[in-house]
């Protein structure tokens, strides 16, 4: 779909966001920051889980044809089948695309589980940018463990609490468990190698990740930008895939300022199983501060009804609350 505002101004930058909620927010967080610095802003992204051109009216959109259904679930157990699928079919659209706009495309700015970007920049001898809306800490450690798979896994019991090297104070234990599928980490190495980008660009901030940002400016050998954290400069804008839930506001604005603890365990492909969702819960409990608790519909891997306590009214569980 066509829409939005006409490219024009200084240049333009086509962005290629993945269609998962934490990853589609900072990418158009970022396009209204280039925006309201003179550049026209084109969105090339997927039919599946397309993001609304209505809620951006100064940005262009352009579906590309991703062979995918709607009721494909990419965070099942054919997760990965799906998004090798989405890489191969949206490469020729996204190609002839481009090759439709010719010169006045300066930069290709991408997701990095959007690597079929960088095959087409580099044949139309396009600048291509990789965004990475994750944390330089967690992609650090995640190298690490891909660098290193053939000694780590399996990982055996008796190491869960070893620290990973210079990963202070991470332990292996605190790895996401698919990390152990050997189909999985070649999932990960594909979708962080960066092949011919010019630059990263981090939703994140040097004072907070300076060590972390420098190893992989060594490890990847180009410019990398941590202009982070993006919501507190781009304008508030709705980028949510799926319907937010702000029931909770009124019960918000009536806490104490700065009170309240944020849980969000709403990322895009994350799932909980019951017993996690019962030590989290009483944790949070046993903290005895009022908190909001984030929860991604079909997250939680159980008909898992959480009962609490009237008397602490404190627990709020959301199906989804606006990512800023």
């Amino acid at each position: 779909m066509e829409g939005g505002a006409e490219t024009r101004r200084r240049g333009c930058v086509v962005m290629v966001p993945a269609p998962f909620q934490g990853h589609v927010t900072p990418m158009l967080q970022l396009g209204h920051i280039l925006h309201s610095k003179g550049f026209s802003i084109i969105v090339a992204h997927t039919q599946y889980k397309a993001p609304d051109p209505s809620n951006h009216p100064d940005f262009s959109f352009h579906g590309l044809a991703d062979g995918l259904d709607a009721s494909d679930d990419i965070t099942g157990s054919r997760g990965l089948e799906i998004m090798y699928a989405m890489n191969k079919n949206c490469r020729v659209p996204l190609q002839e695309y481009l090759e439709e706009k010719g010169d006045m495309v300066s930069c290709i700015i991408y997701d990095n589980i959007m690597f079929f970007v960088d095959q087409v920049a580099a044949l139309l001898k396009l600048p291509s940018l990789v965004l990475c809306p994750f944390s330089a800490a967690f992609l650090q450690v995640l190298l690490h463990c891909l660098e290193n798979a053939h000694t780590i896994y399996p990982l055996p019991e008796s190491r869960l609490q070893d620290p990973i090297p210079g990963s202070y104070p991470m332990r292996y234990q605190d790895m996401p468990t698919y990390m152990h599928s050997e189909e999985v980490r070649h999932f990960m190495w594909t979708s962080n190698d960066i092949r011919s980008s010019v630059a990263i660009i981090w939703n994140t901030v040097e004072g907070l990740e300076h060590t972390w940002l420098s190893r992989l400016q060594q490890h990847y050998k180009v410019p990398i930008f941590p202009i982070g954290p993006f919501h507190k400069i781009a304008p508030t804008s709705k980028t949510s895939l799926i319907e937010e839930d702000e029931s909770c506001l009124t019960w918000l604005d009536k806490q104490a300022p700065q009170s309240v603890l944020f849980v969000s365990t709403s990322g895009s492909l994350v799932s909980i199983n019951e017993s996690d969702i019962e030590e989290i819960a009483g944790g949070l409990v046993d903290s005895n501060q009022p908190f909001v608790w984030v929860v991604r519909p079909g997250s939680i891997e159980s008909e898992f009804v959480f009962v609490y306590s009237p008397a602490s009214q404190n627990l709020i569980i959301l199906t989804f609350l606006r990512q800023w």
